[in-house]
């Protein structure tokens, strides 16, 4: 609920997978939240990547993609160009936040081998990917 208005009803799965609009999305774990226009085919980020969503909107809308879901590939992969802008080391996994080539920061958990790191630096150029399905288009 917010505001005194029912937002989402489903099982937790559900609300974290597939939220309605950007306070449930929000409110039930991180994501990151990503700008974009509507195109055939599906969204086009302000990166000029576009991702493939289904969705019943037209024009500019909101996607989300949880940090889990990002996948971080090496630099020249198929995925959209980024750089490494801060590693945040969280013992089981790894924050890294990211900044797509207009600027939108994008953050991906990656999980910690044992004994070692991620073999990820700050400065570093990456590409990264959305694992198929991931990416939702919001309501509002």
């Amino acid at each position: 609920m917010s505001a005194g208005k029912l937002q989402q009803v489903g099982s937790p799965r559900d609300i974290y997978t597939r939220p309605v609009n950007r306070f449930v999305a929000s409110f039930i774990g991180e994501t990151n939240f990503l700008p974009g226009q509507t195109v055939p085919g599906g969204v086009r980020l302000g990166c000029g990547a576009v991702v493939d969503v289904v969705g019943k909107r037209a024009g500019a809308v909101t996607l989300t993609v949880r940090p889990e879901q990002v996948r971080i590939e090496g630099a020249g992969a198929t995925g959209m160009p980024a750089t490494l802008t801060s590693l945040v080391y969280f013992g089981t996994d790894t924050h890294c936040h990211l900044a797509l080539s207009d600027g939108t920061t994008v953050v991906a958990r990656v999980q910690n081998p044992t004994g070692g790191d991620v073999g990820l630096a700050v400065g570093q150029a990456v590409s990264l990917r959305f694992a198929p399905g991931a990416a939702q288009m919001l309501e509002d």
